[in-house]
C-alpha cells in the first residue's frame, strides 16, 4: 500500500453567542461550490461533478446532527474563492 500525503487546505473556525444563538462559522479557502449545487451538498452521498474525495457524507451527517438540536445549516461560496459553512442554534 502506497502511503499519500493529503494536501490540506487552509480553515477558519469562529464561533460565538449573539442574540441568544450559538453560531459556528468554518471557512476555507477551497475552490468554491456553484450556485445549483449549494443546496445538495447536504444530501447524502451528493458529491459535486469533479469532486475526488470523500464519501458524500459528512455535511449530510452534519445537517441530521444540527437539525437534531433545532438549528440550521448552510453555505455562502463563491466558486474559486472561499466557501463559508454556517451552523446556527438556540440556546
Amino acid at each position: 500500500m502506497e502511503n499519500k500525503r493529503r494536501e490540506r487546505l487552509p480553515c477558519q473556525a469562529l464561533y460565538g453567542v449573539k442574540d441568544n444563538f450559538f453560531e459556528v462559522r468554518v471557512r476555507d479557502d477551497g475552490k468554491g461550490v456553484p450556485e445549483e449545487y449549494q443546496e445538495k451538498v447536504f444530501e447524502d452521498f451528493f458529491q459535486a461533478p469533479g469532486s475526488k474525495k470523500g464519501t458524500g457524507l459528512g455535511l449530510s451527517s452534519a445537517k441530521r446532527i444540527v437539525e437534531a438540536h433545532k438549528g440550521k445549516i448552510w453555505i455562502e461560496s463563491t466558486v474559486d474563492k472561499k466557501n463559508i459553512f454556517h451552523e446556527k442554534e438556540f440556546i
